[in-house]
């Protein structure tokens, strides 16, 4: 009898043995193939909606349009401030973006921003988000429009960088063609 206990131990440590490197061969192919990220879209189905609509206006002007552009690679902390100031100020601005930027398309410069406005925009976190990014581009004289439809977009457009260039009529427009 002995024997037979023996054996039947011998049975359940080969069983723990065989379970732990199942398990171990287990948490290693998924930590190989289990990486953190994916690809997400760049734009939401409204942003990219708004892009195709903005693409021929920012062409027929001879600008370009830059999508998802950080405040920090539009505008910097000025000098002057302490080492914690600068920090603070650009601690308000390293993760914020806009949604497009239209920039002169021989100079890149930034003429106007764009910002699409749907239904997350109407959230007390994002009105007050909004509110400083609207002081932030007047302070540096950058205009920014905020978007909630598609109609009149180049007449919008064109009077934010141009404020002094005439709004053109439906009508108008078609007398030009």
């Amino acid at each position: 009898m002995p024997n037979a206990n023996l054996i039947a131990m011998a049975i359940v440590f080969l069983a723990i043995i065989v379970l732990i490197a199942y398990a171990l061969v287990r948490l290693l192919q998924r930590k190989k193939s289990a990486d953190p990220y994916q690809l997400k879209p760049f734009l939401s189905a409204y942003e990219y909606q708004f892009y195709k609509e903005l693409e021929p206006i920012a062409e027929k002007h001879n600008y370009v349009i830059m999508s998802k552009v950080r405040l920090a690679d539009l505008v910097e902390v000025k000098k002057g401030f302490t080492q914690s100031e600068r920090q603070s100020h650009f601690n308000k601005i390293q993760s914020k973006h806009v949604d497009f930027v239209f920039c002169d398309k021989q100079t890149i410069k930034p003429t106007a921003i764009i910002e699409v406005d749907d239904k997350s925009h109407n959230r007390p976190d994002r009105i007050k988000r909004d509110q400083f990014i609207d002081n932030l581009f007047k302070a540096v004289n950058l205009p920014i429009l905020h978007l909630k439809n598609i109609q009149n977009l180049e007449n919008q457009i064109i009077q934010a960088i141009n404020p002094t260039e005439e709004k053109s009529t439906p009508q108008q427009t078609a007398k030009k063609k």
